[in-house]
């Protein structure tokens, strides 16, 4: 498999298209030399029963995990250790990207492209038990998904808000614009064929949000802005159903902003403003900030020191994050025809598009930005006290990427599997900890710990993942 890795889970691609990490043993991370002083890495859960991708704190100080393939399982979490024990498996059927709580209440968001609310209502530890008067409803169904689906949630105040990533590659459509899915009876290009696309829908490629939670009824698809609902895919849905551009209702999910690829992971500061990384294609950069040049069925391009680095963005309302969406573009009131208009919103990490050269091959232990073809993931701000001083209010951001080579005539290679952290006032980046195997998702426990949940794909028996703490150690 390559970078923007396909891995196919109950025949679904997942939306941060997960790649083969480096055959061995289990993972040893390792915190970067600068920071061992004041920082330590120790393995909080050797070894859990799915692929975890989103990590939240829930009912009675719990973490809850929600894995692509063994639902949604809680643990007692030590405040004074940082150990995880006590395994619940609070949803078994909820595989998915995201899962989020608002007072009592479980939103997730699943691997077939909905979003669900669930409750625990006898506080047994259970979430949406059939028959005991819990609820477990999809509030949106429909949202159409394929090289990438519907991702990580977070919760503020009210306002719910997740990520959602184009259906294509590239955001074109036509031959060659999926590597997973077609929409002509055949296959997408991973697996052989053309890969011929409707495009992507007006959900694709936005931050989406639910404005009021209070006013959404629980009900299936009460919250869907399609104006087609139930919303079974076609082209004229794809193609033509402004429902989520153009609705403002404060009780269904609706478009918040646009133009992005594949935001994965959500974070929210101390402010509450919202932060989010994207998966950039394989593409090379025209130096201009106006255009790419993506590369045919996502291949690493011969020049890494030209691809297109990964991004960070704050969420504002409206943007537009300049994203290809040939459906859309110059039809929604999100997405300008010139990607550079008014509402335009840049990258606040180093992101090769506006770079005329000289060209350098990103480190990923020294980075300059996120990296190209770096598959930039789960994020959390982290205000522990006792964090070196230029780690203080940073948003620490997973890598997660199998080695990548240049394509012929060029050799030079990449690999990530690390954690770093970008001050979001000026995104200067510097690695925290690697060595890693495949990291996806970070949490702080708002004390002195930082949980990393690592997918697992050869990390631990079974393929499983694990949860690792970076401590700030004590001082005397």
């Amino acid at each position: 498999m390559t970078r923007r890795k396909t891995l196919a889970i109950a025949c679904l691609t997942l939306a941060a298209t997960y790649g083969a990490a480096a055959p061995g043993a289990q993972a040893q991370p390792v915190v970067a030399a600068p920071y061992r002083a004041k920082l330590s890495i120790e393995t909080a859960l050797p070894a859990l029963p799915g692929h975890p991708t989103q990590m939240a704190w829930g009912p009675r100080a719990r973490l809850y995990v929600i894995s692509t393939n063994s639902g949604i399982t809680s643990y007692r979490y030590n405040w004074i250790t940082g150990k995880l024990t006590s395994p619940v498996q609070a949803l078994p059927s909820a595989n998915g990207l995201g899962l989020a709580f608002h007072g009592g209440d479980l939103y997730y968001s699943s691997m077939d492209g909905s979003l669900w609310k669930a409750n625990d209502a006898n506080g047994n530890g259970l979430f949406g038990e059939t028959g005991l008067g819990e609820l477990k409803v999809a509030l949106v169904t429909g949202i159409p998904i394929g090289d990438h689906g519907v991702d990580n949630i977070q919760i503020a105040g009210n306002t719910l808000y997740v990520g959602i990533g184009t259906r294509t590659i590239n955001g074109q459509s036509g031959p060659l614009s999926s590597g997973a899915l077609d929409d002509f009876g055949n296959q997408g290009f991973f697996s052989g064929g053309p890969g011929n696309t409707w495009g992507d829908s007006s959900y694709n490629g936005t931050i989406a949000w639910i404005k009021d939670l209070g006013q959404v009824v629980n009900a299936t698809n009460s919250a869907n802005a399609f104006n087609t609902v139930p919303a079974n895919i076609s082209q004229a849905l794809i193609q033509d159903d402004s429902g989520p551009v153009t609705k403002t209702d404060a009780g269904k999910l609706v478009v918040h902003s646009a133009g992005t690829r594949n935001p994965f992971g959500l974070a929210l500061d101390a402010a509450g403003q919202l932060f989010f990384t994207v998966n950039y294609n394989r593409a090379k950069t025209n130096g201009d900030g106006t255009t790419v040049q993506a590369h045919p069925k996502d291949v690493v391009g011969p020049d890494l020191s030209m691809e297109v680095s990964d991004q960070l963005f704050r969420a504002v309302p409206g943007a537009d994050y300049g994203f290809a969406n040939v459906n859309w573009r110059g039809k929604s009131p999100f997405l300008s025809l010139n990607a550079d208009g008014p509402n335009r919103a840049h990258s606040i990490t180093f992101d090769n598009l506006a770079n005329p050269g000289p060209y350098v091959l990103h480190n990923p232990a020294q980075p300059v930005g996120l990296g190209p073809n770096a598959s930039a993931d789960g994020a959390s701000f982290f205000y522990a006290a006792g964090l070196p001083d230029d780690l203080a209010g940073n948003l620490f951001i997973v890598r997660f990427n199998d080695e990548v080579t240049e394509s012929s005539p060029g050799s030079r290679t990449l690999r990530y599997a690390d954690l770093v952290a970008v001050d979001v006032q000026t995104g200067a980046t510097k690695r925290v900890a690697s060595q890693f195997s495949s990291p996806l998702a970070v949490l702080s426990d708002g004390l002195g710990r930082l949980l990393v949940a690592d997918f697992g794909l050869t990390s631990n028996p079974g393929g499983n993942g694990a949860i690792y703490t970076l401590k700030v150690k004590q001082t005397r």
